[in-house]
């Protein structure tokens, strides 16, 4: 996705948001926006990446292709396929449930859920409220739960398109106006639900020069200079870090973002 963002040279200019400052060394993609261990478990004494390396690489690897033709290819009104779409929906869920930024909510969802447990000699199913407290205490555990909600979020997402719709638009621009935080989802209002990030109009940039964005969105025009209204809210939603193809473009957001 980053790779989106990279100026000629192949780096990207990086804003570090808590410090205040833009870093004097360009930096490679690969070392932004990456937290050490955040998917491993440790089973035994042993630490495991089984989830990166077997769930979400799998899952990578399968929306990858769309997010690249979408980005990449000329720009035509065929690019944005019924196919493409369904994809890009599910890449948004990808990227909204594996952000440091959202651990809360999907805490939150599984703290509150109601668990059974089966007992295999009668076949029936019981509760059990130690269990149950034992179980979500269980560091392993959580991080399963986490990556079952983020399934269960796209599933639910995919099942609520209606065949044949056109939910999106795609602008491009001959520029490189846009910026990428480490939460670069722009949604119309807090999502509630799993289906809320669906349903929601949306926008996120999927590459300096491209803007896509979902529903709501018969008349919608889009200029350049809103780009910086984008950028803001990037900025404004940025935990961490932020990047663009060029320090210019970062400075020029950074001072538009303080003075909004």
């Amino acid at each position: 996705y980053i790779d989106g963002f990279c100026g000629p040279d192949g780096k990207v200019a990086v804003y570090d948001k808590q410090r205040d400052s833009i870093q004097s060394i360009r930096k490679s993609p690969k070392s932004i926006f990456f937290e050490l261990d955040r998917h491993s478990v440790e089973i035994n004494g042993i630490k495991l990446s089984i989830l990166e390396d077997q769930l979400f690489s799998d899952t990578d690897s399968r929306l990858a292709p769309y997010l690249i033709k979408l980005r990449d290819e000329p720009y035509t009104d065929e690019i944005l396929t019924i196919e493409r779409q369904t994809h890009m929906s599910v890449f948004l869920i990808d990227i909204f449930w594996r952000n440091p930024k959202t651990d809360y909510a999907a805490m939150d969802l599984f703290q509150r859920s109601k668990m059974t447990f089966f007992d295999e000699e009668t076949g029936n199913r019981f509760e059990d409220s130690e269990k149950e407290r034992r179980y979500k205490e269980d560091v392993v555990n959580r991080k399963l739960e986490r990556f079952r909600i983020h399934v269960e979020s796209m599933l639910q997402i995919t099942a609520a398109r209606i065949p044949g719709f056109t939910y999106s638009k795609l602008w491009e621009f001959k520029q490189s106006p846009f910026i990428l935080s480490d939460f670069p989802l722009i949604f119309s209002k807090t999502p509630q639900t799993h289906t809320d990030l669906g349903k929601l109009d949306h926008f996120f940039p999927i590459s300096s020069n491209r803007l896509y964005a979902c529903n709501e969105l018969i008349g919608l025009n889009f200029e350049l200079g809103d780009s910086l209204i984008i950028n803001a809210l990037q900025i404004d939603q940025a935990t961490s870090f932020v990047v663009a193809a060029s320090r210019e473009c970062l400075e020029r957001s950074i001072s538009f973002y303080k003075s909004a």
